[in-house]
Order: structure tokens, then C-alpha cells, then sequence
């Protein structure tokens, strides 16, 4: 802690002898002492602020099927208490393609909260897409959560 003025610093042992000695004002010298431990200048940095994961408040899937020529978007709302910039990670496990990813990409980074998911292929009549959503803050902090898609050929 910087402080700025004319402070004195008084270590605990001096602040002690001078509160006995001077008995009448005990009270001004504790609030002297006092001002003064709290202004003690140090020579080490002050530490880093603590960085707080970003948290998903909820995820929305729309529509929660489709097929052959459909499509479903994924939204996340999100937020972090440090006011970091996130980035959201789409990872899609083969039976869905993502929209704007390389052809050949099952995962995709982007600063957007939603993501459009296109049908890649069902190993059956039924199946189910499994996409992992993650939003990180890029200083070590993020939340995910784990999203099914019912595909149908």
C-alpha cells in the first residue's frame, strides 16, 4: 500500500512504550498507531488480481432434432465477473458439421456465443450429436457444459 503525507512509521514495541508512558492519550496514540500500521510501505509488488472463471448461466438448442438438410443453433449465455473478453470452443463429435470451421473440423473458436450446427451423417435411423460448448476468459479460467442433438436420417 502506498501512502502519501507525513506519516511516521512506529514499530509495535516503540508504539507500546509510547502508549504506557503517555496514558492521558492512549486513545489518540491507538488511532495513531493504528493509521500508521496500516500505511507500512513495501518494497514487494502488490499481487496480481485473482482471476474468476467465466460461468454459463444457460444454454439453448434449437431445434433439439433435426435431419438430413436441417440445421440447429447452439446459444450460450455467459458471463465473468472480471470483465474479460471470452471466447467461445464448439467441438462437435463427427455427425455434425460447424458452421464456418474448416471442412475437415469437428472443433471451431470464436468470440460469438452461438454456433450453427449442420447434419454430417447418423450411424443410424436415430442417433445422437454429442457437442462439448466451452467459454474461456484467455487468462485460464472457463466452464463448459455438454449438449445432445437428436440427428435422424
Amino acid at each position: 500500500m502506498r501512502c502519501s503525507g507525513p506519516w511516521l512509521y512506529v514499530t509495535e514495541q516503540r508504539f507500546r512504550e509510547m502508549s504506557v508512558k503517555v496514558g492521558e492519550v492512549l486513545t489518540v496514540a491507538l488511532l495513531i498507531g493504528l493509521t500508521v500500521g496500516a500505511c507500512k510501505h513495501s518494497s514487494t509488488a502488490a499481487a496480481a488480481p485473482r482471476n474468476h472463471s467465466p460461468m454459463i448461466s444457460s444454454v439453448t438448442l434449437f431445434p433439439s432434432s433435426i435431419g438430413v438438410s436441417d440445421s440447429a443453433m447452439v446459444q450460450l449465455t455467459a458471463s465473468d465477473v472480471d470483465g474479460d473478453t471470452l471466447v467461445y470452443d464448439w467441438i462437435g463429435d463427427g455427425k455434425v458439421r460447424l458452421k464456418d470451421a474448416p471442412r475437415v473440423g469437428y472443433i471451431f473458436s470464436s468470440p460469438r456465443n452461438f454456433q450453427t450446427f449442420y447434419y454430417a451423417g447418423a450411424r443410424a435411423p436415430l442417433d445422437t450429436s454429442w457437442i462439448q460448448c466451452y467459454v474461456r476468459d484467455q487468462r485460464g479460467g472457463q466452464d463448459g457444459r455438454l449438449v445432445a442433438l437428436v440427428i435422424h436420417s
